[in-house]
């Protein structure tokens, strides 16, 4: 979520969304260490970037993270295979990852532009 919040905070909001409920899927009871403190600061912040994000390429959240999604793998994966240094391409490949992850959450699995 930190590494794309500037480019575009909604969809940061949404991989924090999805890390919350991650988190309390993992640990209902938040009797882990360090639980509870995770998903209070978390929820804080969901709260206060409710109100704040709001969708930029598109109307509503799954036609948002799938624009975001599509565009982040031509611009930064597709396109840098063979441009950028592997290091670069670990945290991208990341990054793309996580957003894949959101983006099966939010969107039914059907609706989702496997391109």
């Amino acid at each position: 979520a930190n590494e794309i919040e500037k480019d575009n905070p909604r969809v940061a909001y949404l991989c924090r969304f999805h890390a919350f409920e991650k988190a309390h899927r993992m640990d209902a009871t938040s009797s882990g260490r360090g639980v509870p403190q995770f998903k209070t600061y978390l929820l804080h912040r969901l709260e206060k970037e409710e109100e704040e994000t709001k969708p930029q390429l598109a109307k509503n959240d799954p036609r948002e993270i799938q624009a975001y999604y599509q565009n982040f793998y031509e611009k930064y994966i597709k396109e840098g295979e063979t441009s950028r240094k592997p290091e670069e391409m670990a945290r991208l490949y990341q990054i793309a990852s996580v957003l894949y992850d959101v983006l099966k959450t939010v969107v039914p699995s059907p609706k989702v532009d496997h391109e």
